[in-house]
């Protein structure tokens, strides 16, 4: 499983001060296990990723948590605040999240 930023080593991140950025794990929503939570940081995509995003009520800095991964390269389903949302693969690739 690939972590932003990759090109640091694991024991070398675990030295650093916990208020620095590069101690902060990176990686995509679609990466997330089950039962796993984190924060959005961003999106990777261009204006309309980031419309139909918000429109979800995906925003930036809100905590989310991943209630199940279908199989199949199916959906993830998760939860913001009191709401359940499904997303497809393509789309939770694009998720940006801090673990």
């Amino acid at each position: 499983m690939y972590h932003y930023p990759v090109f640091i080593s694991q024991t070398f991140k675990y030295k650093l001060d916990k208020t620095n950025f590069w101690y902060q794990m990176k990686t995509r929503l679609a990466k997330l296990n089950e039962g796993d939570s984190g924060t959005i940081s961003g999106f990777e995509g261009g204006e309309g990723v980031s419309r139909k995003m918000h429109s979800l009520g995906l925003n930036d800095g809100k905590r989310i948590k991943v209630v199940s991964r279908h199989p199949l390269r199916g959906p993830i389903v998760i939860r913001i605040g009191h709401m359940v949302l499904a997303l497809g693969r393509g789309m939770a690739l694009k998720v940006i999240v801090d673990k």
